[in-house]
């Protein structure tokens, strides 16, 4: 009896559990379905979200400076598109009860936690992007002006954009900077859905973030650059890489421009010589290279003034030497220095330039050529040394008068300029300055680490055009010793074609000066600091069996002779020990080269074969190198600075 209460016992407790899990069951099935038909619309959303804001990215990136209305339209529209479909996640974060309830389950809140985050982050870059569509609406309005409007400064309005935009601008930095933050509080065991908004909102900060910093500081200096606020005043030195200097070539033509708030308020060129000429002027000593192979006795003047290899030496010797000769007193705020290889770039967005006065048209790559043809030949009733006056006065109106649609094309030549050192920049201004100093416009020796090399042509006596028909070519050998010593051996090679026949060699030997097709170059090597020099060979009309000086030059040790090339080929050879410029430790080296470019200079081919130490083997090197054996090897040309570096194992 007691056996069958009992069972039945068991039996309703069995009956009871089951019917407990069977409402549990019920429960969960019930709040699943309606989970799911309250939250699976989202992801149709989040979806929709991602697409939409990977099209505006795409967009953006597309169009870049070229963006128009219709383009500002559609970037508007996209982002939209994006702030709505972002509300039910908003909203979800912050009023659902289930998601409240949820964030009290341990691993479930993490996730929630980490959606918070990414939403966060996008609701950051939606106020940011609000922001930059309304600096971009007021862009687009000057391109649009600039398109419509005949003799518009431009500049003068994207100056006032700039100056007037930096709390915008401001705002979209921190913006950015807490996108970034909530960005990083992301997991990476966040579920996938998340992890995929977090890299699609990252790679676009990565991308564009480094580029707002650029402008930004740009935008903080550019505007003073320009005037706004002040007038400023530049000089400007006309260099002929066909008379190569250390700076990129003889100044022929000097000039001043004045602007303010981006417009042009002076602008005056003259022949150099209507000042170097004036009677009366002070004696000033040149420096010892150039007083012993081209001035002699003759004091040092403007058109002489770039003799250091280093622009901001050479730009501050250049306003001295002008400031004394012309008698302005007026502020002069930095240097520009532009070579005739520069304005061919220019010539490549804006076209070839009429100058009737000489009843001549400029095309891409004849600057230089047809600027010593029309400075060397009488043209009747015109001043013939006023030609690059001439022709940089068109050049500026066409230049100002630039459309829109070739505004992308003329930034990317003016980087094209900068990287291959063909003008220079340097001002006064310690802030502004800092804004060039690091670039290549700077025109600064470089001061980097490790090994270094900058090899230096002035185009001396017998003064001549010759660079446009003499050639140059390097061949570097450097060899690393245990200690981290670099032992470094330079073959320099110049080839004299001036006899040949055909362009441009009768140009040159018709309007060039010269005598007897003789090249006579003065050579600087920089190296790095307290380098050893070992040997020194070469010549042709005489042996060199020394260096002629051995110097210091903006903190770098300069080996320096005077070569003279005659019709053919002559070469110098240099060996010298750089101290230290590979480290070693624990058996494990690394060793680092720059070669810096001369501005002016043509493309010269180069070879360079670095040995490891002996014993060693190379582990890794920089992409433009190749390796066979201990030897890594570069051979190509040198157009911009060239920077190298190999790591190997010693042991």
């Amino acid at each position: 009896m007691r056996r069958k209460r009992r069972s039945r016992s068991r039996s309703r407790r069995r009956r009871i559990v089951g019917l407990f899990f069977l409402v549990l069951l019920l429960a969960v099935l019930g709040g699943g379905a309606y989970l799911f038909f309250r939250y699976f619309p989202l992801l149709d959303e989040a979806r929709a979200a991602r697409a939409s804001a990977q099209q505006a990215s795409a967009t953006l990136h597309g169009v870049g400076l070229d963006i128009d209305q219709a383009h500002l339209d559609q970037l508007k529209t996209q982002l939209a598109d994006v702030d709505t479909k972002l509300q039910p996640f908003r909203d979800l974060l912050t009023g659902d009860p289930l998601v409240d309830l949820a964030r009290r389950i341990p691993g479930v809140r993490d996730q929630i936690a980490a959606g918070g985050q990414a939403v966060a982050a996008a609701d950051d870059l939606v106020a940011a992007g609000k922001l930059g569509l309304g600096v971009g609406q007021r862009y687009v309005d000057i391109r649009t002006k600039a398109a419509t409007t005949a003799d518009h400064s431009t500049l003068a309005d994207l100056v006032e954009l700039m100056a007037t935009s930096t709390t915008e601008v401001d705002q979209i930095q921190m913006l950015l900077a807490s996108a970034r933050e909530h960005l990083d509080q992301v997991p990476a065991n966040a579920i996938g859905q998340i992890r995929e908004a977090h890299d699609l909102m990252a790679t676009p900060l990565l991308q564009y973030g480094p580029v707002l910093d650029s402008y930004t500081h740009l935008q903080s200096l550019l505007p003073g650059i320009l005037g706004w606020g002040g007038e400023k005043r530049y000089l400007v030195l006309a260099q002929d890489p066909a008379e190569l200097r250390p700076t990129g070539g003889f100044t022929g033509t000097y000039g001043i421009i004045g602007f303010k708030d981006g417009r042009i308020v002076e602008r005056q060129f003259h022949d150099v010589y209507s000042l170097d000429l004036k009677p009366g002027l002070p004696y000033v000593l040149p420096p010892e290279g150039l007083k012993n192979h081209l001035l002699g006795n003759f004091s040092w003047q403007l058109a002489d003034a770039n003799w250091s290899p280093d622009f901001p030496t050479s730009a501050q010797d250049a306003i001295r030497l002008y400031t004394l000769e012309s008698g302005d007193t007026g502020q002069v705020d930095g240097v520009i220095a532009i070579t005739t290889y520069a304005l061919d770039h220019l010539l490549n967005v804006i076209g070839p330039i009429d100058v009737p006065e000489f009843t001549t048209t400029v095309h891409p790559g004849e600057t230089t050529l047809k600027t010593l043809a029309l400075t060397r030949k009488s043209v009747p009733g015109v001043d013939r040394k006023q030609f690059l006056d001439t022709l940089s006065a068109h050049v500026l109106d066409k230049l100002f008068g630039l459309t829109p649609s070739k505004w992308a094309a003329l930034l990317t030549e003016f980087q094209t300029v900068g990287n291959q050192r063909l003008a220079s920049v340097w001002l006064k201004d310690s802030a502004a300055e800092g804004l060039v100093s690091g670039s290549t416009w700077g025109g600064a020796v470089r001061q980097d680490a490790g090994d270094y090399l900058y090899v230096v042509d002035s185009n001396v006596a017998p003064a001549s055009k010759y660079n446009l028909v003499v050639t140059r070519t390097t061949n570097l050998d450097v060899k690393i010793d245990k200690y981290g010593n670099a032992v470094n051996t330079v073959q320099l090679n110049w080839q004299n074609d001036s006899r040949r026949a055909g362009q441009p060699y009768e140009t040159v030997r018709q309007y060039g000066t010269g005598t007897g097709n003789i090249y006579g170059t003065y050579v600087r090597l920089l190296t790095p600091d307290r380098s050893r020099l070992q040997s020194v060979s070469g010549g042709t009309v005489a042996p060199i069996t020394g260096p002629e000086l051995v110097t210091q030059e903006a903190d770098r040790t300069e080996f320096a002779n005077y070569l003279m090339v005659l019709p053919g080929s002559a070469s110098l050879n240099y060996q010298w020990i750089s101290p230290y410029p590979a480290a070693i430790e624990d058996g494990i080296g690394s060793y680092s080269l720059v070669l810096q470019k001369q501005p002016g200079m043509t493309p010269e081919p180069v070879t360079i074969h670095i040995s490891s130490p002996p014993g060693a083997s190379i582990t890794a090197v920089s992409p433009n190198l190749t390796v066979s054996g201990g030897v890594a090897t570069f051979t190509g040309t040198l157009t911009q600075d060239l920077s190298l570096a190999i790591q190997f194992r010693t042991r």
